[in-house]
């Protein structure tokens, strides 16, 4: 009921799937980790637990089709961000958006655990909204001293209900999203190993967003619109901030998911600068050569660490100045 420790994943995984290698089995394993593990309930264990409902969803796809499921999460649960969304505005609190985007962008929310609520009575703070999330297992605990905890998203299906209320959000606010667009944008990426359709749409998309109280013009927030753009796909799994060897971080990585037909896939260094810093074109220019080369280097590095997916790979820079999408650039 309460979620599967990695011991009983892998003792499930042999039973429900007992004509699996022990290769296959653990590679099945390494997927249902990345999605499915992360949850801490308690401040005074380290160990994870795995989401029981989508492990036991992921698997009998295998039992029924025979291959893993194209969607990451259950119907049900992928269809339902209504819960979230009471959570985060709840009596209209003030930091939803904060909170919201923190938690996109990979940022850990710091707070303490509330074990009593009043909502009747209590100011509703980040502290309550960060605690109802926490138990409701929206987030999770990534790390705790005897005085504060540090919450993130658990895993990368749980992500995935979070990019739905973001793109639901940025919906709401005026701004129709053309998803047809988005989804050649996307599969362009898998089939060509290009990524000039999604920097137009992200381009595009800037300019209507100048219009929204909470939209903020910066670097993190122009990688989290393109993620999220890209999320929507589900032949791919997409990383905002995805970690390699000497934490390093890719701005966007967009990896093809088993058994879905993908050639390609990609990694992007995505640069901005801000129109107050490029007045000139002169000046325009220095920050987009400094920013490419910052961003060569960048991509270079990160094309070392060998746990990263090399088969069709493409590496990618982009550079936006304001709401103009200013170099598009592949690097071997």
């Amino acid at each position: 009921m309460v979620g599967f420790t990695e011991q009983e994943t892998i003792e499930l995984i042999k039973e429900v799937l007992p004509e699996k290698t022990e290769e296959e089995q653990k590679e099945i394993l390494k997927i249902i980790e990345k999605n499915y593990d992360g949850y801490r309930f308690s401040e005074l264990n380290q160990e994870h637990t795995y989401n029981s409902t989508l492990v036991m969803y992921y698997l009998s796809s295998y039992v029924q089709e025979g291959m893993a499921p194209i969607s990451l999460l259950d119907i049900n649960i992928a269809a339902n961000f209504s819960k979230l969304e009471n959570i985060l505005t709840l009596k209209g609190n003030e930091y939803s958006e904060k909170i919201l985007t923190d938690a996109i962008q990979g940022n850990l929310l710091q707070g303490s655990i509330i074990d009593k609520f009043e909502l009747t009575t209590m100011p509703i703070d980040e502290q309550v909204i960060q605690s109802m999330l926490f138990y409701f297992g929206y987030l999770t605990i990534k790390e705790n001293d005897l005085l504060d905890v540090e919450y993130g998203i658990p895993n990368y299906a749980m992500g995935e209900i979070y990019n739905d209320y973001f793109i639901n959000l940025i919906q709401k606010s005026g701004i129709k999203l053309n998803t047809q667009k988005v989804r050649e944008a996307a599969l362009q990426i898998g089939r060509e190993g290009k990524i000039d359709k999604i920097c137009m749409l992200v381009e595009e998309y800037l300019k209507d967003l100048g219009n929204i109280s909470w939209q903020r013009y910066d670097e993190k927030y122009v990688q989290s619109y393109m993620h999220a753009l890209l999320r929507l796909n589900e032949r791919f799994n997409v990383y905002l901030e995805y970690n390699v060897k000497d934490n390093k971080y890719i701005d966007v990585a967009v990896f093809k998911r088993e058994n879905v037909g993908i050639k390609y896939q990609a990694i992007i260094e995505l640069k901005y600068i801000k129109k107050e810093n490029a007045k000139t074109e002169e000046e325009k220019q220095k920050a987009i050569q400094e920013k490419r080369k910052q961003a060569i280097e960048q991509i270079q590095a990160y094309s070392q660490d060998e746990r990263l997916p090399h088969d069709n790979m493409k590496k990618f820079i982009v550079i936006y100045v304001g709401q103009k999408l200013e170099l598009l650039e592949e690097i071997e």
